[in-house]
């Protein structure tokens, strides 16, 4: 369980630059939330003489929002339902919250129930508040199209089990999640032996690291699904980047 105990506004520790930020494109289409990430550091040592201060933190982002000054702008729509960022030194917000469990009960931070719950959700409505029902001022006074494509990967969930035409057998099953370590030096072999086929020629771009993890994730999930050329099934992979343009 978390509990929060703080809710405060950092912004830089010193002037920063002004004005308006043109977003690319892949800011325009990307989800508009907070990325469900934490990073877990452990003590260097179990000297426990020296006290936690939540102030000496804030002096950390303080410092770091002086060369990422865009992050403590604010973004507003323009006009053809775009965001542009205003770069204001507003801050970001900083949560001091607290937990009462352990590091070693996290395990190697797998997916599990337990690490979900501390990643923040965002705020649920109150048992008080009343819910809005009037769905009328979603309604478009212009016909709704049809689709002229069908989305396959977005419209139809491939079966998990070997022989089903769906997914429902498998999630009867109590599932769990895993974590696939790789390296530095495992990923540099995994690129070596992706490239081992295009080495001098030089009409064929070689592939990257992200093309090369990629391929592994892909080739696991066709191993452990028991998937070859002699038993064709759809398989669908989702990958997650943490990028900015």
């Amino acid at each position: 369980m978390t509990s929060i105990r703080s809710i405060s506004i950092v912004v830089p520790s010193e002037p920063t630059p002004s004005g308006l930020l043109r977003l690319p494109e892949t800011d325009q289409v990307a989800p508009w939330t907070h990325a469900p990430l934490i990073y877990i550091y452990r003590a260097k040592s179990n000297n426990t003489t020296i006290p936690f201060s939540f102030e000496a933190m804030k002096n950390s982002p303080s410092c770091a929002l002086i060369p990422f000054y865009q992050l403590a702008g604010r973004l507003h729509w323009i006009e053809g339902g775009r965001l542009e960022r205003h770069c204001n030194a507003m801050g970001v917000q900083l949560l001091e919250a607290y937990s009462e469990a352990e590091l070693d009960e996290l395990g190697d931070f797998a997916p599990t129930d337990a690490v979900q719950d501390l990643v923040p959700k965002g705020y649920d409505l109150e048992a008080v508040d009343m819910p809005f029902l009037d769905r009328t001022i979603l309604r478009s006074s212009e016909i709704v199209k049809t689709p002229r494509f069908d989305r396959i990967e977005y419209t139809t969930k491939p079966p998990v089990l070997i022989g089903r035409t769906d997914a429902n057998e498998e999630r009867k099953k109590e599932t769990s999640a895993t974590l696939l370590k790789l390296t530095r030096e495992k990923v540099e072999v995994l690129k070596k032996s992706a490239n081992q086929d295009v080495v001098g020629v030089t009409t064929i771009r070689p592939y990257s690291r992200y093309e090369a993890i990629s391929s592994h994730m892909w080739r696991c999930a066709c191993k452990v699904r028991a998937v070859d050329s002699h038993n064709s099934q759809s398989i669908r992979a989702h990958l997650r980047v943490d990028i900015h343009n």
